[in-house]
């Protein structure tokens, strides 16, 4: 049974600690280095509505999603914490295979409708064609109709996007304490109305691990947030 007023039952527990710990590390290291494993993260983490906000409007689906999102949080801390190369390098793979899955959808919707315009023409007699009246020219497109066709376009650059979406997670980290070693980008964050895409949260957090490399090899004469912030909004 431990005893924890004995010095020597503490460290021991504190080793035992200590040991699992750096075992759990390796174990998700090691997944992620392989396709597989990182594809079985990234379908994890979207089945905990990582790269979506759960709402629905009701409010217990809403909280059972939440709880899920949570647990979601957790590895994905884990994964920007312990191997943010690997965790770039798997949005990257499924941004890749989302864009091939889209050009496959696309080319089997083309081949049905192909398909199906190549049957009627042939069932239609030859004579059709000449009892149609004439087709008429295509109406003109005002202005107007032009712009709102065109798609919404932010209010914020992207730098400046980028930025407040970095700036947002530092505010959160500062905010809980320093719960995490590091800030981490939260892809449900709200910037100006807008959620982030799975693009801007890997680039963001690529960018915030890089300056938390650069912060360690410094004197650290400041705190790693005013480094962070002064970096960010460098001129």
């Amino acid at each position: 049974m431990r005893n924890a007023s004995e010095r020597k039952d503490i460290r021991r527990q504190e080793k035992a600690a200590k040991i699992r710990e750096t075992q759990r590390i390796d174990f998700i290291i090691g997944a992620m280095s392989t396709k597989q494993g990182r594809i079985w993260f990234h379908d994890f983490l979207a089945a905990c509505h990582i790269f979506a906000d759960p709402f629905t409007g009701d409010a217990l689906v809403e909280a059972y999603s939440k709880g899920e999102r949570n647990t979601g949080l957790g590895v994905y801390r884990d994964l920007v914490g312990n191997c943010p190369d690997l965790f770039v390098t798997m949005m990257q793979e499924a941004n890749e295979q989302e864009i091939l899955n889209e050009r496959r959808t696309e080319s089997d919707t083309d081949g049905n409708a192909d398909d199906t315009d190549a049957d009627d023409t042939a069932e239609e007699p030859s004579e059709a064609a000449a009892d149609e009246p004439p087709a008429e020219s295509p109406a003109e497109v005002s202005p107007v109709q032009q712009v709102r066709a065109e798609p919404v376009q932010r209010r914020v650059s992207a730098e400046e996007f980028q930025r407040a979406l970095m700036t947002t997670a530092i505010d959160a980290w500062v905010d809980s304490g320093h719960a995490a070693p590091a800030p981490v980008i939260d892809p449900a964050a709200t910037i100006a109305g807008l959620v982030p895409t799975a693009d801007e949260v890997t680039q963001a957090q690529a960018t915030l691990t890089s300056l938390v490399e650069k912060y360690e090899a410094t004197d650290k004469s400041e705190e790693l947030e005013a480094f962070l912030l002064n970096t960010i909004y460098a001129a």
